[in-house]
C-alpha cells in the first residue's frame, strides 16, 4: 500500500522530471500504478461426486482437489514442475515460469454447492522486498490455459474477471 501511494504521488513529478529518459532502470516508475496488480478470478459451477468429506480441512476445500486434478496435467505439460496441496482456505498449485511465480488457487464457495472460484496470480520478485503481484504476459497465458482446460471438462457458467491484488473487482480493466 505504501509503495502504491508513493508512486501515485511521485508519478506526475517524474513525468516532468529530467530523469525521464536518462535512467532507463527507473522506467518502472513511469508505468501507470493502476495496471500493477491485476490477477484473475474465475468462477464456475460443476456437479461433482464427493465420496469422503472428512478428508477436507474446511467446507471451502470440498471438491477443490477434483478441480485441481483436472488442471494439473495441463499445468505440468505447460509449466513443468508444479507444487500442489490443500490449505485451510482451499487447494493450490504453485510454479515458476520465466522467473515469474504463478499461482492457481482453487476453493469452493461455502454458500453455493458445486460453485468454485479459481484465483490466478503472478508475482514478480523484487530485490530485498519480496515478490509483488503484477500483471504479466505469463498471467495472460496461464488464464488462457486454465480457461481452456475448464471449458473442455466441461463446466457451467465459466466467467473470468480481472481483480485487484486483494481479489476485489478491478476498477480499470482497460
Amino acid at each position: 500500500m505504501v509503495e502504491e501511494y508513493w508512486l501515485v504521488w511521485f508519478f506526475p513529478i517524474c513525468q516532468r522530471s529530467l530523469l525521464r529518459g536518462h535512467w532507463p532502470q527507473l522506467e518502472w516508475l513511469f508505468i501507470d500504478p493502476a495496471t500493477f496488480a491485476m490477477p484473475y478470478a474465475l468462477t464456475f459451477h460443476k456437479a461433482l461426486e464427493i465420496v469422503d468429506r472428512d478428508r477436507y480441512f474446511n467446507a471451502c476445500c470440498v471438491g477443490g482437489d477434483l478441480v485441481l486434478a483436472q488442471l494439473l496435467p495441463v499445468l505440468r505439460e505447460a509449466y513443468g514442475e508444479v507444487q500442489s496441496d490443500q490449505e485451510d482456505w482451499g487447494w493450490f498449485a504453485w510454479f515458476e515460469h520465466s522467473g515469474i511465480k504463478l499461482a492457481v488457487d482453487v476453493f469452493a464457495d461455502d454458500d453455493m454447492p458445486q460453485a468454485f472460484t479459481v484465483h490466478l496470480t503472478a508475482r514478480v520478485p523484487r530485490f530485498f522486498l519480496g515478490a509483488k503481484v503484477r500483471d504479466t504476459g505469463e498471467l495472460e497465458q496461464l488464464q488462457h490455459c486454465v480457461c481452456n482446460a475448464l471449458a473442455s471438462w466441461p463446466v457451467v457458467n465459466l466467467n473470468a474477471e480481472r481483480v485487484d491484488d486483494k481479489y476485489r473487482p478491478a476498477k480499470n480493466t482497460a
